[in-house]
């Protein structure tokens, strides 16, 4: 999954800060460990490829921050097109989200 968006830039710029000042407060050199990460991914195969973050939902509606569906639905399908990964990402999100409420114990339960 990449933190890039065109969808949302000033979202994502303020993403980076956020997760600027996490690595600072730990004491974290960020971009040796992204250094650290790029090395990873090409050592294995691995390609960054922009999913985006939104989608739309069965009314057509769009729906935001899903970068999580989108790239698991990338990383599922073998060089598909944009309307099917969005297809496939809402379908694996309400599927996800069926096994979390069937899983999760009902507020009514306790």
């Amino acid at each position: 999954m990449c933190i890039r968006d065109r969808e949302a830039p000033e979202l994502i710029a303020n993403h980076r800060t956020v997760v600027e000042s996490w690595f600072a407060q730990d004491g974290v050199d960020l971009e040796e460990r992204r250094r650290v990460l790029e090395a990873a991914e090409e050592a294995i195969g691995l390609e960054c490829i922009d999913v985006g973050a939104t989608n739309r939902n069965e009314k057509g509606e769009l729906i935001y921050n899903q970068c999580f569906y989108l790239s698991i639905a990338r990383s599922y399908l073998v060089e598909p097109s944009r309307e099917l990964v969005e297809e496939t990402a809402l379908h694996l999100k309400r599927v996800i989200e069926a096994c979390l409420l069937y899983t999760s114990p009902s507020p009514r339960d306790s």
